[in-house]
């Protein structure tokens, strides 16, 4: 009996604990997006007199929120630089999108014609821009899908020749890619 009585106060702590901390979450740079808990006292630190050049490569279309799953870790990407007070200068982040996550490339115009509903990354999209992030889609992705990339592509997105060749480049430019 003092066993059980142990374990459920346990278990309850554990719940409450639990409870606690994911209150803690916030998004102090991409504001509703790539939530993070900062711990300033964590292990490996963002070094404030390193330069980050990051390449996320894009390409799934699995969702995390409400939208793909890999934009929303560039977002929490640059969350965790700006809590942890890095110069935004010192921090350059890439998002190039291909394979099933082109789509989200999108306009958002475009996007309802072929979905019947808004292309539910234009925020974060946006937001990402806003704040610095580079967002590239592959033109091979974008025809592979029957996307015009001159007319049917998000404002916030450059096309480039291919993500087989940018990404190296980027990387022959000092990027590293972000698995």
């Amino acid at each position: 009996m003092i066993f059980l009585r142990l374990l459920t106060t346990l278990l309850l702590s554990l719940g409450i604990a639990s409870g606690a901390l994911a209150d803690q979450w916030t998004t102090p740079f991409i504001e509703g997006y790539g939530k993070i808990q900062y711990d300033a006292d964590a292990a490996f630190q963002p070094k404030q007199d390193e330069q980050y050049k990051v390449i996320f490569a894009i390409d799934s279309d699995q969702q995390h929120d409400g939208v793909n799953a890999g934009l929303w870790s560039v977002a929490r990407f640059m969350n965790l630089m700006a809590a942890a007070d890095m110069d935004p200068d010192n921090v350059k982040a890439v998002a190039m999108i291909s394979g099933s996550a082109t789509p989200l490339a999108m306009s958002d115009e475009f996007y309802q014609q072929r979905n019947e509903a808004s292309n539910p990354n234009l925020e974060l999209l946006r937001a990402l821009a806003d704040n610095g992030v580079e967002i590239y889609v592959c033109e091979q992705a974008l025809v592979g899908f029957d996307i015009d990339p001159a007319t049917q592509v998000n404002e916030h997105i450059e096309p480039v020749l291919s993500a087989l060749t940018t990404i190296p480049q980027l990387q022959m430019d000092g990027y590293v890619l972000m698995p």
